[in-house]
């Protein structure tokens, strides 16, 4: 209640300021418009209607124009209705019609001299003029709400609006007293609370309201000249600021030549008491403008943390490559013969009584006994027969010889298994301590980014979505703009101007590629540019058996990478295709965790190589980036894939073993650069088993189309035609590469 009365009050203040500058001017049509900006602002019917109307009733006092306002409100009344009941929403150009036929009584009734017509006439455009400007102003206010900051494009239409405003107070006086100078002060010392350049606007659009109704600069020069005073000493103490603004406007008396009137210039300085308003009127304000300032010293911190925090991973990095070069440097002692001999010698030989005799004769035992060793650790065990004939015809402890040397290759041989576990897990961990470190580096290198400092182009955005009804906060912008982010209502994530205001910023076509909930019904958004390719994609898969094993997944790896898997585990069925999931899941999160190629594949197949059931999964990844168009394909195990581009057709040929048979097996990979309807082409076993290269480029070849899913199909089913009886799980997968533009239609499509 109390805020509808304070808006009734304000609105009521300034339609009697437009009507008394439509009378001293004989210009209307002005206050109507701004009736009708309230409505298209979503201002309630009743208050934009009733000040308007008993303004103008106050104002003119006559009959006659009267007449002219009770048609204009009949005009909005109808409109309104008309828009209420057709649920549409108000526009401009709509708008301009309503108050040209609001304005037909006036030709009527006050154009009765040539002077009169031609006012009349030129009160058409101006009224529609004025009409967009009160909308430019009044729209971030009431709509928007008046705790967010202008755009410097409303502040300049705020500014053109005060212009009929200082006309109207201009004319203004009670009994020879004029309170324009006195209204110039209060209002620039209140605005400077908000705003200093919003004061020298303020003064400087009502100074020129007053000087066009005086036919005089010296109002303009001295508005001017508060506003820019006020400006100037708002940061100062507040005191000194009032003082300054009536000093400077009887600086500007002297100078013009100006008589210095009491009963004028009293008013004056009693606007400068609005020094005495408690701060606490501007301290959401304030606090706002502190706020944005402090924003940017919030980000030096943030970078100088960022740079701290990159130095230490760069240090763990650099921590995990020595642990990895000291494990490699690390090469373990394992046993040898002469080792087993020594220890077999010092079991038997040592308190035996014939040990003299045979070292006088053979030289001593330890040769013999070496060999024994050497034969029992190819063997896994001796017995009498590998013993050297010249030490079995001494040797009175044969028998003795023969089972401790059995002993001791037992020994040998459970120790060599458990260092054959130890050195492929730390084999594992070299591999990763590599490829962690990698993983570190980058994030080294991303963290010290830090956050961008454009502060124009940032303030730019955030005007620009403030112009389309869009409240976005937090705005920061990385690098040359291939990362914005910011935070904006939700009612406001949808509206089509918010992706095409910020790609407009970023010089590209950008996305959201993260989104968060944040707080008070906001949401934080991450743009990052639209990728240049996309990629359609089609599978088909046919089972051996009730269920297929060969395992397929398509998945977004990051912002600009997809990533497709074919893996065709051992046999067929259920159990293969629980392998091939086992591998593509695992597969799949460590590329999300950012780790390169070989890194991810040696490090799975080690650990499928520790299972304790033998299993292994053939498998084929494409991996493409949807930025540059490039695409890797791995293969460890998998088959030939296809390339079909306008150079003609390419084999990626496979090779390497399947994954879980030995740990220490090498991927292939081999990268190509895509371009436009460019198709690539996986298969499993069962497939290329039935079809080869020109089996495939006949299939491509008589097919008009490029659907890749039809494409995929066709490919089974010949393949399928082709069966001789082995039967083997079947799948196709078919990837088609379209630019950017042409993808957008073909998803819609």
């Amino acid at each position: 209640m109390k805020k509808n009365f304070l808006k009734t009050v304000c609105y009521l203040a300034i339609n009697a300021l437009l009507a008394l500058a439509e009378k001293k001017t004989g210009l209307y049509g002005l206050g109507f418009a701004f009736c009708v900006a309230l409505v298209f602002c979503r201002e309630n019917l009743v208050l934009s209607v009733v000040p308007y109307a008993l303004a103008n009733a106050l104002v003119h006092f006559d009959l006659w124009y009267i007449v002219v306002v009770a048609s204009g409100v009949f005009c909005v009344l109808i409109y309104a209705l008309i828009g209420f009941k057709a649920n549409k929403k108000y526009r401009i150009w709509a708008n301009a019609i309503v108050i040209a036929v609001s304005q037909i009584p006036v030709f009527f009734l006050f154009a009765d001299t040539t002077e009169q017509l031609i006012k009349a006439a030129a009160s058409l455009p101006l009224s529609a003029l004025f009409h967009y400007v009160a909308v430019a102003a009044s729209y971030p206010v009431l709509v928007r709400g008046a705790r967010y900051s202008m755009s410097d494009r409303e502040k300049v239409f705020s500014a053109v609006f005060i212009i009929p405003l200082g006309a109207g107070l201009a004319s203004f006086d009670i009994y020879g007293v004029g309170f324009f100078y006195f209204a110039v002060i209060l209002g620039c010392i209140l605005i400077s609370g908000f705003d200093g350049a919003g004061a020298l606007g303020f003064a400087v659009g009502a100074g020129v309201g007053a000087s066009l109704v005086s036919a005089q600069p010296f109002a303009l020069c001295a508005a001017a000249a508060i506003g820019g005073a006020v400006c100037v000493l708002r940061n100062s103490n507040k005191y000194i600021c009032g003082i300054g603004a009536v000093g400077v406007y009887i600086l500007c008396l002297f100078i013009f030549g100006e008589p210095i009137l009491v009963i004028n210039t009293v008013p004056a300085a009693v606007a400068c008491l609005a020094v005495l308003i408690p701060d606490k009127i501007f301290y959401r304000a304030k606090g706002s403008r502190q706020s944005y300032y402090g924003k940017f010293a919030l980000r030096t911190l943030a970078n100088r943390d960022r740079e701290e925090v990159s130095s230490k991973l760069r240090s763990v990095a650099a921590a995990f490559r020595r642990m990895q070069s000291l494990l490699e440097s690390d090469e373990g002692a394992s046993p040898k013969p002469v080792d087993l001999a020594e220890a077999l010698c010092e079991a038997c030989c040592k308190d035996c009584g014939k040990f003299a005799v045979c070292r006088e004769k053979t030289g001593g035992p330890i040769k013999y006994f070496t060999k024994l060793a050497g034969c029992g650790m190819e063997k896994g065990k001796v017995n009498l027969l590998d013993v050297d004939g010249t030490l079995g015809a001494l040797c009175v402890r044969l028998p003795r010889v023969v089972n401790t040397a059995n002993a001791l290759l037992r020994e040998y041989l459970s120790a060599k298994e458990r260092r054959s576990g130890l050195q492929q897990g730390r084999d594992m961990v070299i591999g990763n301590l590599g490829g962690t470190a990698e993983l570190l580096d980058e994030l080294a290198s991303s963290v010290s980014e830090g956050f961008g400092f454009d502060v124009e182009r940032e303030k730019r955005v955030t005007d620009e979505l403030a112009c389309a009804n869009i409240i976005a906060g937090d705005t920061a912008i990385y690098g040359d703009g291939d990362k914005i982010t910011l935070s904006v209502r939700e009612c406001d994530e949808k509206k089509p101007e918010l992706k095409k205001i910020v790609s407009a910023a970023a010089g590209t076509g950008m996305y959201v590629t993260e989104r968060s909930t944040g707080v008070n019904g906001t949401v934080n958004l991450v743009f990052r540019p639209t990728p240049a390719f996309g990629v359609l994609y089609g599978e088909k898969s046919v089972s051996a058996e009730n269920e297929c094993g060969d395992a397929r997944q398509a998945v977004r790896i990051a912002s600009d990478k997809l990533m497709f898997v074919l893996s065709d585990g051992m046999g067929t069925g259920e159990e293969a295709r629980k392998t091939g999931l086992g591998t593509i899941g695992l597969i799949e999160t460590f590329y999300r965790a950012g780790f390169g190629h070989r890194t991810i594949f040696n490090c799975v197949s080690r650990l499928l190589s520790l299972r304790l059931k033998e299993t292994f999964s053939a498998l084929d990844v494409a991996v493409m980036d949807t930025q540059t168009g490039e695409i890797d394909f791995i293969k460890q195990g998998g088959r030939e894939s296809y390339l079909f581009t306008e150079k003609g057709v390419e084999i990626i040929e496979g090779g390497s073993l399947p994954m879980g048979i030995i740990e220490d097996s090498e991927p292939i990979i081999v990268r190509r650069k895509l371009n436009h309807n460019d198709l690539a082409i996986l298969v499993s076993d069962g497939v290329a088993d039935k079809l080869n290269g020109n089996d495939m480029t006949e299939i491509i070849g008589s097919l008009n189309t490029l659907n890749p899913q039809i494409i995929a199909e066709k490919i089974v089913e010949n393949a399928l035609k082709k069966e001789d009886g082995h039967k083997d799980d079947m799948t196709a997968m078919a990837l088609r590469v379209v630019s950017n533009s042409v993808y957008g239609k073909a998803k819609a499509g």
